[in-house]
């Protein structure tokens, strides 16, 4: 059974392609309990005056869009054959139902009065390409011919459009097809691409209603975008050269592999430092030199798993969640090993932090963890750590409890003069630009810390 919502978001998907090709403006209303409701309205980009479009979320009412509860009632097209009058602009209204066999939306094409004195053949043929695709709308989404799946395009104004019939003979070609491929003369439409199987595909695949194909062919050194439509009988073709795209988008591939590699990189030297240090343990029997290197040794695994997730990252930002976590655990595991007794816990989901704050953040949570095992838990043969995600306004709050001893009477951050605590400070005041306190826990009985640290849409 055919999915509405579905259905509907593909209908709104292909709304700019519709208006180009109707040369209109073009309204997608929904059925709602209240009446029609405008999901999307967007004018032509290929043709003008066009009527201004709907707002969008409005209700219309049955004075304003009359043709287009008719159509809902009676399951076809149907012309408001008076002429109103939106914008300043007068025009006439077509509407035709979306869904079978009752309809649950509606496409109004508004087409302003009297153009059609002015349509050559190239407006004549885009009009009969959009009719012929609402018609299919009507039915079902767009599918791709190999998965299925909604298909959705757009037409843009460098396209070349071919319309082809039943028997694959060339019908129409937009004037600029000459210009399609640099230091071409001309193309002839009848025999261009015929040698390429791609192509064939997407056109059997359109000619024979399976679906629509869309996808990249080289030629002379360029790079074609093909997108193929069944337009039945017939195929509609739309080509644009995307060479300077493609590079574009290769180079940015290659930056993004090689920072990817970057920061493997550096966790693996960092993990190399951080095993050297190991090794400088083992050869000191000074306990405040052990003290100080294992302290740098949380540190710099902290940055490791940092640079190791960022790796991994397509977009230069991880989850703020999953990267506490792992350091907790790591810190955990170095201090009191395999021991099932002390755990972390994360609570919450902290969206996303970007690459400057990455490492300033995992080494505050590093240094909190650390404190709250080798000091919380000192005393103690069992213990957990409790972190916490939520978002305040325009703010990421984290708390990091604990059920240990709780901090020393007199305790302060402000006063504090050891390079932990100075540490921290400097890494969420001065590098987050945020706020960090400190307190008993209210509900673990132990030490707690809450950060507060400032967003910048959805990453610090």
């Amino acid at each position: 059974m055919l999915d509405a919502r579905i259905h509907i978001a593909n209908t709104d998907d292909n709304l700019q392609l519709l208006a180009d090709f109707a040369c209109a403006t073009m309204t997608l209303l929904v059925c709602t309990a209240e009446g029609l409701q405008v999901k999307d309205s967007v004018p032509p980009t290929t043709f003008s005056p066009s009527v201004p479009a709907h707002t969008i979320g409005s209700i219309v009412t049955l004075g304003q869009e009359g043709e287009a509860y008719a159509c809902v009632d009676s399951g076809t097209q149907v012309l408001d054959a008076k002429t109103d009058k939106r914008g300043g602009i007068s025009y006439v209204s077509y509407a035709y139902p979306i869904g079978v066999p009752s309809a649950y939306a509606v496409l109004v094409r508004d087409v302003p009065s009297g153009v059609s004195r002015d349509f050559g053949t190239r407006e004549e043929v885009f009009i009969s390409v959009a009719l012929h695709l609402i018609k299919q709308l009507k039915m079902d989404a767009l599918r791709d011919a190999r998965t299925l799946l909604p298909f959705a395009t757009s037409h843009v104004g460098a396209d070349v459009v071919f319309l082809l019939d039943g028997v694959r003979k060339m019908i129409y070609s937009s004037p600029n097809v000459g210009t399609m491929i640099p230091r071409s003369n001309a193309i002839d439409p009848d025999t261009f691409l015929s040698t390429y199987r791609t192509y064939d595909y997407g056109v059997a695949c359109a000619l024979s209603g399976a679906g629509c194909s869309a996808f990249d062919l080289k030629i002379s050194g360029n790079v074609l975008s093909l997108r193929i439509l069944p337009c039945r009988p017939g195929a509609l073709i739309l080509m644009e050269n995307v060479t300077e795209l493609r590079d574009y988008e290769r180079e940015l591939r290659v930056k993004e592999v090689t920072i990817r590699e970057v920061h493997h990189r550096v966790k693996n030297n960092l993990q190399t430092i951080e095993s050297l240090l190991r090794m400088q343990i083992r050869r000191t029997s000074n306990k405040e030199v052990e003290a100080a290197f294992s302290e740098a040794i949380t540190r710099i695994s902290a940055m490791a798993v940092a640079h190791d997730m960022l790796s991994y990252s397509s977009n230069e930002s991880v989850q703020a969640a999953p990267l506490a976590q792992a350091i907790a655990q790591q810190v955990m595991y170095g201090i009191v090993g395999s021991d099932t007794a002390y755990r972390v816990i994360v609570n919450g989901d902290a969206g996303l932090l970007d690459v400057h704050a990455v490492n300033s953040f995992a080494l505050a949570i590093a240094e909190i963890v650390h404190n709250a095992f080798e000091h919380g838990f000192k005393t103690r043969n069992s213990g957990y750590v409790e972190i916490t995600f939520t978002q305040v306004q325009e703010n990421l709050c984290v708390s990091i409890e604990d059920n240990g001893v709780g901090l020393p009477d007199g305790f302060s951050l402000e006063t504090g003069k050891s390079m932990g605590l100075m540490l921290m400070r400097t890494l969420v005041e001065d590098d987050l630009s945020g706020k960090i306190c400190c307190g008993a826990s209210g509900h673990l009985g132990g030490a707690a810390f809450h950060l507060r640290i400032p967003l910048s849409e959805g990453t610090i």
